[in-house]
């Protein structure tokens, strides 16, 4: 089960869709004076992105009227499930800051769909639904955690002068621009521990730092290298505590149908069947001419 739904794919389509409403500006950037103008910008995300996406919402639009007509769209209880599933990974607030929240509960609301017509035709057995928990489990039981975020620089200096900016207050997200190699992405590197215990590759000395950092401390520039490597150095800063869970099998048992349901479906037949034939009686009308071929996905009867 894809735990936030949210791909490369998704944040096209975010940008795709704001563009009707206005959130693209004529000019997107000035590079040396030359400016990139929003038109070039969208064109370029059509190109790379377009077609999968529409792919994409037309399929989700399509799960959401099949689960309509078999009485199974999804309550807001459900979704608040989700929803509170994510917040005890530590994930909900990070996703709603990249994505906005509207767009989260709509990924969210698509997933739900999917279990839920899945769980309507392939109910799990009490063994699958034991075999299910135990292999989600990391979901549902865990110690405490905290989230980490650094920043990744061969110079040290650097390092140095963006942390006296972080503990001034500005934050990792905003310093990662600036202060983060290039090589390392342009956002901070996040991980977590868990009691204690840090599974990132890292050299010791960095592990040692971490475990000594609270909410909201930064640390000083530390060697994250291995032993005999050109150095990289890296700050680091707690920025979540996230209490530890223990939720049993009888607390998430409809949680665990969920899961358990889609892992079924995906590989039975007759439930892919029952779906695509489903699908192929759509009517599709694709008013963009290069992706006129996206709607044969859904209707060939021969596929």
């Amino acid at each position: 089960m894809k735990k936030t739904g949210l791909i490369v794919l998704a944040a096209a389509a975010v940008v795709i869709a704001g563009c009707g409403g206005g959130s693209v500006p004529s000019t997107v950037a000035v590079v040396n004076g030359e400016a990139i103008s929003g038109k070039e910008y969208v064109d370029t995300m059509v190109r790379f992105y377009g077609k999968s996406t529409l792919q994409n919402l037309i399929d989700q639009k399509l799960t959401l009227q099949i689960a309509k007509d078999e009485n199974v769209l999804p309550t807001d209880k459900q979704i608040q499930v989700q929803i509170d599933r994510l917040k005890d990974q530590g994930a909900y607030e990070d996703q709603v800051k990249l994505y906005g929240e509207d767009f989260i509960k709509s990924q969210l609301y698509a997933q739900q769909a999917n279990m839920n017509l899945a769980k309507k035709y392939m109910k799990p057995t009490d063994e699958e639904l034991k075999q299910t928990y135990e292999m989600a489990k990391t979901l549902f039981v865990h110690g405490p955690r905290q989230q980490i975020s650094a920043l990744i620089n061969t110079d040290k200096a650097k390092l140095a002068e963006a942390k006296k900016k972080a503990v001034s207050g500005t934050s990792f997200d905003d310093l990662s621009g600036d202060y983060q190699s290039p090589m390392f992405g342009t956002t901070p590197f996040k991980f977590s521990s868990e009691n204690g215990e840090i599974q990132t590759p890292l050299s010791d000395e960095a592990k040692k730092v971490i475990k000594g950092l609270k909410k909201g401390d930064v640390s000083d520039p530390v060697n994250i290298a291995p032993e005999g490597q050109q150095p990289q150095y890296a700050i680091f800063t707690v920025t979540k505590d996230i209490p530890a869970i223990n939720k049993k099998l009888a607390d998430v048992k409809d949680e665990v149908a969920d899961i358990a349901a889609m892992q079924k479906a995906q590989y039975d037949q007759n439930f892919r069947s029952k779906i695509d034939e489903k699908k192929s009686a759509a009517k599709i009308d694709i008013k963009l001419p290069d992706f006129k071929d996206v709607a044969d996905q859904f209707t060939k009867k021969d596929k």
